[in-house]
């Protein structure tokens, strides 16, 4: 394995703990003392046991030493409490060591134990036999498993050793688990030779029962531990995908695809060395990765960045958006054709990538109008012309640069692709359908509102992502590629939250979900092909009085997505990298929309109702720091900054603080009653009454009076 920092496997425990059990790398506890004092006691009286027997035999009996005679006996904090970085090439000779010592003990004394029944039981012809079929099948089962035990000892010494083949790289490998439970079986054989003839001895039944009972506690203690041995079966040890795996790079890792994925591997521990590379970090910016700034529409920042991370997995998630009007053709080919043959062409020069992961999207099959219903990945990507999404057009030409591209000097190469993604983070499907519901817009509805549509969570596409990456560093570049069936590397796979749903019905359930309910009765239903057109005249309108330099919140490409049916079918991508959704859609939409809601208090972006509580003389102004649903009284106003109350003592009469909670959240309200400054002054229109501005609608005081604007 090529040489790379690992230091940061210090932080990661060489073995797993126990369901709640957290890892201690300062102050461990340790067995090793308790462990010495077991070993020197039973030591003592193993010694005391065997003189006795020899003095007896050799002495007393006149009988000669045999087999049945001869019977044998670690370490003291536990594996998670032993940072990675620790298992040197010494200590982990030491631990094979004690394996063979335990394998040869585990022999010597099923062994011992059967020549001492057949010593017991050797006038029984039946059990005679059953005994020496025991020692027989024992010995062949331990045989060759100690000689893989050997051949681990010299192969698989240090932190490096996760690379090779031969070296288990399972938290209980399957070889392990077989012969752990050949162990328990062989005990049960040898516990029922004794257990066949208790029926048979002159003692009372309750006797027979405890001997029977006796036999069966050691075997009644294994079951629980087995069981929980199969839970990890052939589950990949942490340290060794973290190995395989970093370090990472993350293109396009401070959007809201990129930086899911860059939180789950680091929050999961399945990478340690996480670096981003993004042309802006203004936002999604996560403690625990590097970032880099570069474009990778520059082929000198790709060849840099590369360089300095010698990355041995890449996710590339970095595109301009297909919902943005501003976003021409000369941009999409530059970020998603030349931008990717940049990025394949300095994967080549570093030499380091092992796994690429790309993500697409689920467009490049279809033609941006007609309904698509039950997709799969087996239908032919779409180009232009008959492609009319330029965007689509261009992720269609990166993937087969990116499927031509596996297998080359050890790449392997992936592609995914999510359906209208969601999520925290998310800068185009939440804000947009909140703004609609906000505003009112949501009242209108193109279609019947029956179109079914899937959607992903960006959590449950960052996992598919993860996984993808999992089962590609596992595979051997050089050995045969596996049945078509079951193949990963070189493949497709479409990822949504499996979950059709009425795309209106997620429109609406975003909207409640932030507060802004429609009620269903005052829904418009407008034709498809009338939305449409009206879309086209505004799009015009508000480039022409803007002079190209604003873009209509509604365009022509979104339109087409309201009344559409747009379905997927996830078989391949559920059985091949064994993909089911983290997340399910009515939680995926709440956790979205308290996302951005917080996001938009976080700048400053807050609520108020301001209410005529006596006269002119005093305005009660109510500050939501969170987000409720709208009250029905008072002045509703625009976003305005939280004001600082010490700004404003002198005309600060009282202040209350109070929590309320609603279906969605927690709710700060803080009630600050203010003292105007003119008694009986008019309140004309943009007069300044000090403190932060708010401009309210028109509003009727209790004296009559009109509030045009007004600044408190």
């Amino acid at each position: 394995m090529e040489s790379r920092d690992l230091s940061a496997l210090w932080m990661l425990p060489a073995g797993p703990p126990p369901p709640g059990v957290e890892s201690n790398f300062v102050n461990p506890p340790s067995l090793a003392m308790p462990i010495v004092i077991v070993n020197a006691i039973s030591l003592a009286l193993m010694m005391v046991a065997v003189t006795a027997r020899f003095i007896a035999k050799s002495r007393y009996s006149q009988q000669r030493w045999d087999l049945s005679d001869d019977t044998t006996v670690n370490y003291g904090r536990h594996m998670w409490d032993i940072p990675a970085l620790s298992l040197t090439v010494s200590r982990t000779k030491q631990y094979a060591a004690v394996d063979i010592i335990y394998i040869l003990t585990s022999f010597f004394i099923k062994i011992s134990i059967l020549l001492l029944l057949n010593q017991l039981f050797h006038v029984i012809r039946q059990l005679r036999l059953l005994i020496y079929i025991g020692i027989v099948i024992i010995s062949i089962v331990t045989i060759p498993y100690l000689a893989i035990s050997i051949i681990r000892v010299s192969r698989c010494n240090g932190i490096n050793a996760l690379g090779i083949m031969i070296c288990s790289n399972k938290v209980v490998s399957t070889t392990n688990l077989v012969f752990g439970l050949w162990n328990v079986l062989s005990d049960f054989y040898i516990l029922a030779i004794p257990i066949s003839q208790i029926q048979g001895l002159k003692m009372p039944n309750k006797r027979k029962i405890g001997v029977l009972t006796l036999f069966l506690t050691g075997f009644m203690y294994e079951l629980p531990r087995y069981s929980t041995l199969l839970e990890v079966l052939n589950t990949t040890d942490k340290v060794y995908r973290v190995i395989m795996m970093d370090p990472v790079l993350v293109i396009g890792g401070c959007g809201g695809l990129g930086h899911t994925i860059v939180k789950q591997l680091l929050e999961k521990g399945d990478a340690s060395n996480v670096t981003v590379f993004d042309i802006e970090m203004k936002r999604n910016v996560l403690d625990g990765a590097r970032y880099i700034k570069g474009s990778i529409g520059s082929k000198e920042d790709i060849q840099r960045a590369l360089q300095q991370v010698k990355p041995r997995t890449i996710f590339h998630s970095a595109s301009p958006l297909l919902m943005q009007q501003k976003n021409t053709q000369r941009l999409y080919e530059k970020i998603n054709v030349e931008g990717n043959r940049y990025l394949l062409d300095a994967i080549q020069e570093v030499q380091s990538v092992r796994a690429l992961v790309y993500t697409s999207s689920s467009s490049v099959i279809h033609n941006g109008f007609s309904d698509i219903i039950e997709a799969t990945e087996d239908l032919p990507r779409v180009f232009y012309p008959e492609q009319p999404e330029y965007y689509s057009h261009t992720k269609a030409l990166a993937e087969e640069m990116v499927v031509a591209a596996n297998r080359t000097n050890g790449l392997l190469t992936v592609i995914l692709r999510g359906t209208t993604l969601f999520g925290e983070g998310d800068t185009m499907t939440i804000p947009r359908m909140v703004d609609n519901a906000k505003t009112g817009r949501n009242k209108v509805r193109v279609g019947d509102g029956k179109n079914l549509f899937d959607f992903t969570y960006l959590g449950n596409c960052a996992y598919a992502h993860v996984l993808a990456a999992k089962a590609l560093v596992e595979i051997d570049p050089a050995a045969p590629p596996p049945p078509a069936d079951k193949r990963v590397d070189g493949e497709v796979f479409v990822v949504t939250n499996d979950e059709h749903i009425s795309f209106w019905e997620f429109v609406y359930a975003v909207g409640d979900a932030a507060g802004y309910p429609t009620k269903r009765e005052e829904i418009w239903q407008v034709p498809a092909a009338l939305f449409f057109a009206v879309v086209v005249v505004v799009e015009w309108a508000v480039w022409a009085i803007s002079l190209g330099r604003r873009e209509s919140s509604l365009n022509r490409k979104m339109v087409r997505y309201l009344s559409m049916t747009r379905t997927f079918d996830i078989s391949k991508i559920k059985t091949r990298l064994g993909y089911r959704p983290l997340v399910g859609m009515q939680e995926a939409m709440k956790r979205s929309v308290d996302a951005y809601m917080k996001e938009q208090l976080s700048a400053g972006q807050f609520e108020a109702e301001i209410v005529v509580v006596v006269d002119v003389l005093e305005v009660e102004v109510t500050y939501h720091i969170g987000h409720v649903t709208p009250a029905n009284v008072g002045l509703r106003v625009p976003p305005f900054p939280a004001p600082q109350p010490k700004r404003a003592k002198k005309r600060l009469l009282d202040i209350s603080t109070s929590t309320t909670s609603t279906s969605n959240t927690t709710t700060r309200i803080i009630t600050q009653r203010l003292e105007l400054a003119a008694a009986d002054a008019d309140l004309t229109a943009g007069r300044q009454l000090s403190y932060t501005q708010a401009h309210a609608r028109h509003r009727r005081s209790t004296d009559g009076r009109t509030l045009d604007r007004y600044a408190v």
